[in-house]
């Protein structure tokens, strides 16, 4: 960067077509106040009385009022350097529009330099929505001493305030001149970068027009990442982070959570899930809906096939939109991680910041072991039988009790089922279940299994698991109020199937035995997705694609069905699309495995059938010509007791310590996992420096030089000639 007492001249310029005389003045006492603006302000508004001390400046001169920075420029005929926008209603700091100079010109081909501002959300140094964690002023001060000097690509410049390089203005065509927002773009086609100014932000009066211009409408560019990349990866996220930590530092995350929810919760929870949905999403918002009193947040992992732990995000409950914080990992985990490095660093910050009392592990999808070395009290769902099973389900031709080496290898090759994890060897999953198992019994992890069949298999597939406890507690539901309704006496019988077709809920077997199904029943295909619409076009079956949770109990009256079907070929964990149905009063037809064969007693609640397409049809055939028992099953599945929610949180506290033992920040070793690990930033500190491990030598020299530039300049020690020759004051 080149020293800053050595940048060519920059001529401000004050857009104020739609400004008031109070945001006008003080967009221009700011100027006229710094220092380091030596060339005449060009104002393009209104000459005005309302401060005639100002509008007779010898430093400024006027121009008909203009709000569009091309406009403005097409009309300055002596155009010989570097030109400053500042909308009317925005406040430079003093020596702001000097900074954003020297990062216009640390690279040759930036066009743009633009400071931060809370009103913008691609250029708030706060996350979108939320306020300054400061008051400005104080703000930009830190962001002088901490912040960044290297210059931060942004897809658009400021809208409200920045500065433009001479050749890029050079560059554009007097047709771009006489555009709006079409000059960013040009540029941008033409090669050029718009830069963000980390360390200067501007203040916009609240009210004014400035406050509500944003970049945003800039991001229309075909070349550009998708805006929800640019939300959940913001380019500014790191520096977010830090000034967050600075924030901290001082003022405890556990008293934000209460400003923001009300009195101290009794506890704190951490949840640790995937994103994929389904029925463990729903658990997870079940708990956190119903266990009052308490903070539960969510540790997601976000990612892509291949690659589920790209990113960590932290939510209040399990619904919130904007995640508290988010973590880019460095080092992605494909399936889970034995160790990780950066994972203990994001959990060592959860637990310190917002005092986590205990943590609830219903997936490792995308997570590490770490998560069960917290040395917190630790509670693990038995969603699936997952680590243990690389096929999720447990499932290879037939129902899995054991799984040694030979047949891992030969699931890993022949198992349609295993299409989650591709690319690992027998032996690398043989290390994961090892240490998973280990991890259990030495950190004395409770398993919760959600019906016995989970815990017998659980048992069954991992003998060194003997001594380990594994309770049985059932999951609730949340599902409105049943809308009464009754099955037709008479016509095809009606069935009703909920829940997608895919391999493992029976859709291949369904789908063989529509033909002669159909010659006496008619099919109600609800929640079936989009691919296996197609098949409401066959005579006797009708295909919702998809309904809103609210809607089912209605769209089950609508479909009047005498019987449910659950036909899964993988053993069922729980089930909650057979809560669903019973809670309607629907009486089910469901598969002789797993969880389902817990919960139904054939004959009494439902009925049992082997999958395969012969069994089914034989059974409701049967069904079909006895009808009679279908009403005294629905009498029994209506009058049946509803498990609550709440019933479901008080069992799993149960197994928690009920005092709060935790509300300081843990030490490293208080994870086991050492002490003097890296913090969640993953720079090392070297003394009093603290280095990314990331950049290569000639970016820290070069960083180094341009530190004790800025340090020399603004030392009180030098004399004042010497520190205003670098830049200084």
């Amino acid at each position: 960067m080149p020293l800053p007492s050595l940048l060519p001249s920059c001529r401000p310029i004050v857009l104020a077509a739609d400004a008031s005389p109070a945001e006008l003045e003080a967009t221009l006492r700011a100027l006229l106040a710094d220092e380091k603006v030596d060339h005449p302000v060009e104002v393009f508004a209104a000459r005005t009385d309302a401060f005639p001390e100002l509008a007779d400046a010898a430093q400024l001169r006027w121009h008909t009022p203009e709000s569009e920075l091309p406009a403005a420029l097409s009309r300055l005929a002596d155009l010989d350097g570097d030109v400053a926008w500042v909308v009317a209603g925005v406040r430079v700091p003093a020596g702001g529009l000097h900074r954003l100079q020297a990062t216009l010109h640390a690279e040759p081909r930036i066009a743009s330099a633009s400071p931060l501002c809370a009103t913008d959300p691609m250029y708030s140094p706060a996350d979108a929505g939320r306020p300054l964690p400061m008051d400005p002023d104080a703000l930009d001060a830190w962001l002088q001493a901490h912040a960044s000097p290297l210059p931060v690509e942004l897809p658009a410049p400021l809208a409200c305030c920045g500065v433009l390089r001479k050749e890029a203005i050079a560059a554009l065509t007097v047709g771009e001149l006489e555009g709006t927002a079409r000059w960013p773009r040009a540029l941008s086609r033409a090669g050029w970068l718009h830069v963000a100014c980390t360390r200067v932000l501007v203040d916009a009066l609240p009210d004014s027009p400035a406050a509500g211009v944003a970049s945003q409408g800039a991001l229309d560019s075909t070349l550009l990442a998708a805006r929800k990349y640019w939300h959940d990866a913001h380019p500014l996220t790191g520096l977010r982070w830090k000034i967050g930590k600075a924030v901290r530092a001082t003022r405890s995350p556990v008293r934000e959570l209460e400003a923001a929810t009300g009195p101290a919760p009794l506890a704190v929870r951490l949840h640790l899930a995937h994103s994929w949905g389904g029925g463990l999403s729903t658990w997870v918002g079940d708990f956190c809906e119903a266990d009052e009193g308490a903070e539960n947040l969510v540790l997601r992992s976000i990612g892509v096939i291949g690659a589920y732990g790209q990113r960590l995000a932290l939510y209040r409950g399990s619904e919130s939109v904007e995640p508290l914080r988010v973590w880019e990992l460095g080092l992605p985990i494909h399936a889970t991680a034995i160790a990780h490095l950066q994972y203990r660093s994001v959990l060592r910050e959860i637990a310190a910041d917002f005092g986590v009392d205990c943590v609830i592990v219903s997936s490792l999808i995308g997570h590490s072991l770490d998560a069960l070395r917290t040395g917190l009290p630790t509670v693990l769902v038995a969603h699936d039988h997952y680590p243990f099973c690389v096929a999720i389900f447990a499932f290879h031709g037939s129902e899995c009790r054991s799984c040694d080496r030979t047949r891992l290898v030969d699931c890993l090759a022949r198992n349609p089922g295993h299409r989650f994890f591709a690319d690992v060897s027998a032996d690398d999953w043989i290390a994961l279940r090892d240490a998973f198992c280990s991890a259990v019994r030495d950190e004395a992890i409770t398993i919760v299994a959600p019906s016995p069949s989970v815990r017998e298999r659980w048992r069954a597939l991992m003998p060194t698991l003997e001594g380990a406890r594994i309770e049985v507690i059932g999951h609730a539901h949340s599902l409105g109020p049943p809308v009464p309704f009754e099955p037709p006496d008479d016509g095809p019988l009606r069935l009703i199937k909920l829940g997608r077709l895919s391999m493992e809920k029976g859709g291949e077997v369904l789908e063989a035995i529509l033909p002669e199904l159909t010659g006496f029943a008619h099919l109600t295909l609800l929640g079936c997705g989009d691919e296996a619409a197609r098949l409401g076009r066959l005579p006797g079956v009708t295909a919702i694609p998809g309904f809103a949770r609210d809607e089912l109990p209605a769209l089950i009256a609508k479909a009047r069905p005498h019987l449910g079907l659950q036909l899964s070929v993988v053993p069922e964990t729980f089930s909650y699309t057979l809560s669903e149905l019973w809670h309607c009063g629907v009486p089910v037809l469901a598969s002789r495995i797993g969880s389902l064969a817990d919960r139904i007693r054939d004959g009494e609640n439902g009925y049992l059938v082997e999958t395969t397409g012969t069994a089914v049809l034989a059974r409701l055939k049967e069904i079909n010509a006895e009808r009679g028992a279908l009403v005294d099953l629905r009498t029994r599945v209506l009058a049946a007791p509803t498990r609550t929610r709440e019933q479901m949180v008080a069992e799993y506290l149960a197994l928690l310590p009920s005092d709060r033992k935790r509300r300081t920040p843990l030490a490293p070793g208080g994870f086991g996992f050492g002490a003097g690990q890296a913090s969640g930033s993953g720079r090392v500190a070297l003394g009093p420096i603290s280095v990314d491990p990331e950049v290569t030598y000639l970016q820290a020299a070069r960083a180094f030089a341009r530190f004790t530039l800025e340090k020399a300049a603004h030392s009180p020690r030098l004399p004042r000639p010497i520190r205003r020759l670098l830049g200084g004051h």
